[in-house]
C-alpha cells in the first residue's frame, strides 16, 4: 500500500494553494483575533508561509523551482505537527482549535504520503488515474529453465 500514490505533482500545487487561501482568510472571518492573537498569526503566517514554499517548488504551478518537491512535503509534515498541538500547548478553544485541528490532520497522511515525487505521470505529461493499482512487472529469465525430469 505505500507504493500507491495517485496526487500528481500539479494537483498538490493546486491543493497547496487553495490552502494558503484557506489559512490566510479563516482567521479573518471567524475573528480569530477575538479569541487569540496568537492563533489569528499562526494561521496567517502559515499562510503565507505555504503560498511562498508553493511559489519556489520544482512543480508546474510555481514561479521558480528552487524547492524539491521532497522539501517541500516535509515543510508541509512540519505545519501539520505544529498545527496539530498548537491548540493543545497554547489552550485554543472552540472554532480555533477545530480550525487548527483540522489544517493538521489531514496533509500528512492525505496529500504528501499520496503525492507523487517522481511519478511517471509527470514525467510523461499524462493525466493520473485515481485510485488505480500499479501492477507489478514480471521478471524475464535470462537463461532457460533446465529440465527439472531428466528422462
Amino acid at each position: 500500500m505505500n507504493n500507491i500514490r495517485f496526487i500528481a505533482r500539479d494537483t498538490h500545487g493546486v491543493i497547496d494553494y487553495m490552502g494558503a487561501a484557506v489559512l490566510l482568510t479563516i482567521p479573518l472571518i471567524a475573528n480569530f483575533q477575538a479569541t487569540s492573537v496568537l492563533a489569528f498569526w499562526l494561521s496567517v503566517g502559515a499562510g503565507m508561509g505555504l503560498l511562498t514554499y508553493s511559489l519556489l517548488t520544482d512543480y508546474a504551478l510555481s514561479l521558480r523551482g528552487v524547492i524539491s518537491l521532497r522539501l517541500h512535503l516535509l515543510f508541509d509534515a512540519v505545519a501539520s505537527v505544529v498545527f496539530l498541538i498548537a491548540p493543545f500547548v497554547f489552550g485554543f478553544d472552540g472554532l480555533v482549535k477545530l480550525s487548527c485541528c483540522s489544517m493538521g490532520f489531514p496533509r500528512p497522511r492525505i496529500c504528501d504520503d499520496l503525492t507523487q515525487p517522481n511519478s511517471q505521470v509527470d514525467q510523461n505529461n499524462t493525466q493520473s488515474q485515481p485510485f488505480q493499482r500499479q501492477e507489478p512487472v514480471p521478471e524475464t529469465r535470462s537463461t532457460p529453465l533446465k529440465d527439472e525430469n531428466p528422462l
